[in-house]
């Protein structure tokens, strides 16, 4: 009797991120969103440090927070943020909604006008 061969487990490539419809940037209501339905899809679909390194450059934060730490900071509370929408098993979309929401309650906590660190940077 031959011996049973292994089954051998192909490597498993990351999916490409569904494109939705309708990408917006902007909601009927006026909320901003810096980042459409498929840059959430993307970031969810990378490794933490693809995910960081990505983000970082859909949001500019390399130019609005040029201290490395602070930046880093920043980055983490995002993706924090990305992470508990997608547990919370939210549409790429809502999840998109959610970082918007979150952004700007950041930007009014820590004093910034649209966004705009510089004007508070010691």
């Amino acid at each position: 009797m031959a011996p049973k061969k292994v089954p051998v487990e192909e490597p498993v490539e990351p999916e490409e991120p569904e494109l939705v419809e309708g990408d917006e940037t902007e909601l009927e209501t006026g909320l901003k969103l810096p980042l459409t339905p498929n840059d959430v899809g993307r970031v969810w679909s990378l490794d933490c440090a693809a995910q960081s390194k990505l983000l970082t450059e859909l949001l500019g934060l390399e130019a609005a927070h040029p201290p490395v730490a602070r930046r880093e900071i920043i980055c983490d509370f995002h993706l924090f943020n990305l992470s508990h929408s997608k547990m919370q098993c939210l549409t790429q979309r809502q999840g998109a909604v959610f970082h918007a929401i979150m952004a700007a309650i950041l930007d009014k906590m820590a004093g910034w006008a649209d966004g705009a660190s510089q004007a508070h940077d010691s």
